[in-house]
């Protein structure tokens, strides 16, 4: 009977334990399993639904507190490395940068006329959610995509 209360005693302590580094991490179980969903998108080779996610859960991150908000970023950051069209796109605005302050959206388009318009604008969408462009839209006048070189996720 003692050794039983003495499992169970180890068993409780575990979960114990297990439960105290969870919340000593800072970062909900939802999140983890929600770039765990986008993980696995992105390894059955479903580019475009995996940034979708992402888009979607970066415009949730803008509620959230700032230890799960790096914790997102940075993961999502090396799924983004992994996407075939991501990097393509961000180089190429920053080409175009270089000569131009900025650059329109449908020369973008034209230049990167190999991938699909949801593709480039996927990319697009999540360059700005991680501060890596910068969008200007004037009335009256085709919207504007600029390259931000600051340091980012």
């Amino acid at each position: 009977m003692l050794s039983l209360g003495a499992a169970a005693g180890a068993v409780l302590a575990w979960y114990a334990r297990q439960e105290f580094l969870a919340g000593r991490s800072g970062v909900p179980s939802h999140w983890a399993q929600t770039v765990q969903e986008i993980e696995q998108l992105q390894n059955l080779e479903l580019h475009r639904e995996a940034r979708a996610e992402m888009i979607q859960a970066c415009r949730r991150l803008q509620r959230c507190r700032e230890k799960v908000v790096a914790f997102a970023q940075a993961r999502f950051a090396s799924l983004l490395l992994q996407d075939p069209i991501y990097p393509m796109v961000l180089q190429e605005i920053r080409a175009a940068c270089v000569a131009d302050r900025a650059v329109s959206e449908l020369a973008l388009c034209l230049r990167l006329r190999d991938y699909a318009l949801e593709d480039i604008r996927q990319c697009m969408d999540l360059a700005e959610a991680f501060g890596q462009i910068y969008r200007q839209k004037a009335m009256g006048c085709e919207p504007m995509v600029m390259a931000s070189y600051h340091a980012t996720a």
